[in-house]
C-alpha cells in the first residue's frame, strides 16, 4: 500500500487510475469530529429512508449480503453547517488535482441537478455489530478512480472494517489500521472493493465506521455489479 504524507506528493508519485493509495491527514481530525456530529444529528432527528433539508435523504441499506446507512446529500446548502460541504469541496479539489476532467465548479455542481456527470456527495455510515458492504464494482462510464475520507479512528470507533480492494494482478490491498480519521484513500474505480464487518471498538455501543465519498456520475441509473460469495456476479 502506498502511504502520501500529502496530496503533491501523490499527485508527483503516482498514477490514480491503476494504482490504490493513501493520502494521511487530508482532512484535521476536529472537522472530523464536527462532522460527525452533524451526521449524528440528522441520524437522530430523521427516520430511515425519510427526505431532509432539502434533497438530502437517510437510507438504510441493507441488501446483497450489505448493511449499513446512507447519507444521500444531494442539498448541501440546505445543511445546519458547512462543514461537511468544505470536505466535498476538498474532495472535489483532490479529483482534479489528481487528474479527473471535471468541466465545472464545484458550486455549479451544489446549485445545479443535471444528466451527465455531476458530484454526488454520500456518507456510508457502519454500525457495529451488522455494518459491512460486500464485493462490488462500478463501471469506468463516468469516473476512473474514487475517492473517500474516514471520519472516524480505527480502534476507538471500531474494530475491524477494514477495506479490501481486489487489484488486476488478483492481489488484494487492505486499507487497515493505517486508514486513520482524517486520511483519504483512491482506488481504481473498476477493481472489486468490499468493507469487511465492523466490530465494537473502544467508544462501545456508539462504535461504528463512517465514510465521506462523493462519485461523478449521474445521480440516477448507474449500475454497480455485486459478486456473492460463490463469486457469481449479478
Amino acid at each position: 500500500m502506498k502511504i502520501f504524507k500529502n496530496l503533491d506528493e501523490a499527485v508527483n508519485s503516482v498514477n490514480p487510475t491503476n494504482t490504490p493509495f493513501l493520502v494521511k491527514s487530508f482532512v484535521d481530525k476536529l472537522s472530523c469530529d464536527k462532522a460527525l456530529v452533524d451526521l449524528t444529528n440528522y441520524q437522530q432527528e430523521f427516520s430511515e429512508n425519510e427526505r431532509f433539508h432539502g434533497e438530502n435523504w437517510y437510507y438504510l441499506v441493507d441488501k446483497f449480503d450489505s448493511q449499513f446507512f446512507s447519507f444521500n446529500l444531494n442539498s448541501l446548502n440546505s445543511l445546519q453547517s458547512n462543514i461537511l460541504s468544505s470536505m466535498y469541496l476538498k474532495l472535489f479539489d483532490a479529483y482534479r488535482a489528481l487528474g479527473d476532467d471535471i468541466e465545472r465548479d464545484f458550486e455549479f455542481h451544489v446549485q445545479n441537478e443535471f444528466d451527465g456527470k455531476t458530484i454526488n456527495p454520500l456518507v456510508f455510515w457502519y454500525p457495529h455489530g451488522t455494518g459491512k458492504f460486500d464485493w462490488h464494482q462500478h463501471p469506468a462510464t463516468w469516473q476512473k478512480f474514487q475517492l473517500l475520507i474516514n471520519l472516524t479512528e480505527p480502534e476507538e470507533d471500531y474494530q475491524g472494517g477494514f477495506t479490501h480492494i481486489e487489484i488486476e494482478d488478483g492481489s488484494v490491498e487492505v486499507f487497515d489500521h493505517n486508514f486513520e480519521k482524517g486520511d483519504m484513500f483512491c482506488f481504481p474505480y473498476t477493481c472489486w472493493h468490499k468493507v469487511a464487518p465492523i466490530f465494537k471498538g473502544r467508544s462501545g455501543e456508539t462504535s461504528k465506521r463512517v465514510s465521506l465519498l462523493m462519485p461523478l456520475h449521474p445521480r440516477l441509473g448507474v449500475e454497480t455489479k455485486i459478486r456473492d460469495k460463490d463469486g457469481i456476479v449479478r
